[in-house]
């Protein structure tokens, strides 16, 4: 057997043995989104994904590949799961190739590459039907950077040109793929003894191929607006303090992988440590640095370097979103590439131990780290069952985000909505629970349709009234508000929540001057 030959072998179990219980897993989130909606991937052609995008999002080739999949699979499960698995499978190779090419040492590669495999942060990849795009976002990123290195070992054009379609198909699955050339720099820069300069006129070329996008997106999108501690109106400190928060979650996963977000919310800090924060992001920025310029020729180095980089250039996406959400906010998958990194680090240290220990005692450790970490991801997989299971985990571990809230809603409208049939349910309280549901995730107009519905039932129904009163109370309605909890308390005059509310509502209007 060739070592290439074991390399695969070793990866595809691991992928096998992590994810056997995954296949059965059911859909959730922005699967319902994209697959099982009329405005989701069925209503839109492949061509309109590369004019127009869907929903907001750019990314057609990734989402491309999705469509296709729903066209093949439907609402089976079980195919989304393979086509995640074998991309997984193929990424865990390609870091393989990667590692192997630029340090020319085997094992090391081997054991950096199962470790990023079947770390249970990239479960999310597999688990999760939507992830196909972004398990082919890195894949490409990693192609494009095996085929410029192939290419600048043997100077063939073909490779050249690979390498820039892979990074143009990046950039099609997902824009932080945006980074690939500067990671190619730094490989040239650290590894290859090419000067500094040199290394920025090597990935010119992939300029251009970034324009081509940029072009394409800001014609279907508009353009990207990268915010500011001004725009946010934030603090500088604010900012730093909240990405070094981020920074800190999503290091205590990769070192301690339990309990595992595919999305984490971070509050804008209020509590800053600005000479702390800047100390930090100095040793940070002159470690970075001094590993740049003063240790070229060390893979260790490149490893360190291309993982804190990664790191560094976090605020540039966390905090997108911030205006609408008060929060800033982390996928691990934005960090996938750069985490090589920080596999690779891991792996030599454990690759040192095998120097002053026996080496059986050395190959049960590893045995044991890789058996304990499939462990882990195996029990991972669990969290994902489906929508209710997976965002019940979510609100549980991130209280100050409200994204599982609003997906439990959706879940709930989902399995016991009957539409607008009233003979479908079997009390007014089913049919005004489904109001009360629509109206926390903002559907006003579906929600008055579901209370109405149950006050036909029984127009004594408590929920029906209170509901319909907290409706017109939230769209300031408030002589509307008051009639129905009046009918509250009317009816239900023993029940202290009419009351309540009405209390509520007086207190807010005399705040109001009303």
């Amino acid at each position: 057997m060739t070592r290439n030959a074991f390399a695969i072998i070793v990866i595809g179990l691991l992928c096998l043995l992590g994810y056997s219980n995954t296949f059965a897993n059911g859909f959730l989130l922005d699967d319902y989104l994209f697959l099982f909606n009329d405005k989701g991937l069925s209503s839109v052609t492949l061509g309109q994904l590369f004019q127009e995008g869907i929903n907001g999002v750019y990314r057609p080739v990734g989402l491309g590949l999705f469509k296709y999949e729903l066209d093949f699979f439907g609402d089976n499960p079980f195919g989304y799961h393979v086509v995640n698995l074998i991309l997984l499978f193929a990424m865990g190779l390609s870091c393989f190739a990667i590692l192997r090419h630029i340090s020319r040492n085997y094992h090391w590669a081997l054991l950096a590459a199962s470790l990023y495999t079947i770390h249970p942060i990239n479960s999310f990849l597999v688990n999760y039907k939507s992830a196909s795009g972004l398990s082919l976002f890195i894949l490409f990123m990693q192609l494009s950077v095996l085929m410029y290195l192939q290419f600048d070992q043997n100077k063939r054009l073909p490779k050249l040109l690979l390498s820039y379609l892979f990074y143009f198909l990046a950039l099609m699955c997902h824009e932080i793929s945006f980074m690939t050339p500067v990671y190619i720099a730094l490989i040239l820069f650290m590894l290859k003894g090419v000067s500094f300069f040199n290394s920025i006129k090597r990935v010119l070329g992939f300029f251009v191929v970034f324009c081509l996008y940029f072009m394409m997106r800001t014609q279907a999108l508009g353009l990207f607006h990268v915010q500011t501690p001004e725009s946010l109106n934030i603090s500088f400190f604010q900012y730093i303090t909240t990405y070094l928060h981020m920074l800190y979650w999503y290091f205590s996963k990769l070192i301690v992988p339990v309990d595992i977000l595919y999305v984490w919310f971070e509050p804008i800090a209020t509590v800053v440590y600005p000479v702390w924060n800047v100390l930090f992001l100095l040793i940070l920025s002159d470690i970075c640095l001094c590993f740049i310029f003063y240790a070229r020729k060390s893979v260790k180095a490149l490893s360190l370097v291309k993982f804190v980089f990664g790191l560094l250039t976090l605020p540039l996406i966390c905090f997108i979103n911030v205006h609408s959400l008060k929060a800033a906010m982390i996928e691990p998958h934005w960090m996938n590439f750069p985490s090589m990194g920080f596999y690779g680090l891991v792996a030599f240290g454990l690759m040192s131990l095998k120097k002053i220990m026996p080496v059986r005692l050395w190959l049960f450790l590893i045995g044991g780290l890789l058996v304990g970490m499939t462990a882990l991801t195996y029990n991972t997989n669990k969290v994902w069952a489906d929508a209710t299971t997976y965002c019940t985990y979510w609100k549980e571990k991130n209280p100050t985000n409200g994204s599982p809230t609003y997906c439990l809603h959706n879940t709930y409208i989902r399995e016991n909505s009957r539409g607008l049939d009233k003979t479908q349910y079997k009390n007014c309280t089913q049919a005004a629970q489904l109001g009360v549901r629509y109206n926390n995730i903002r559907q006003k107009h579906n929600a008055k349709q579901f209370y109405r519905m149950a006050l036909d039932m029984d127009p004594k129904c408590k929920l029906a009234l209170l509901g319909l009163g907290v409706l017109y109370q939230e769209q300031a309605q408030y002589d509307l508000a008051e009639k129905f909890f009046k009918l509250a308390i009317q009816h239900h005059p023993r029940d202290g929540a009419g009351q309540a509310y009405l209390k509520t509502l007086h207190e807010s209007r005399g705040r109001l001057g009303l």
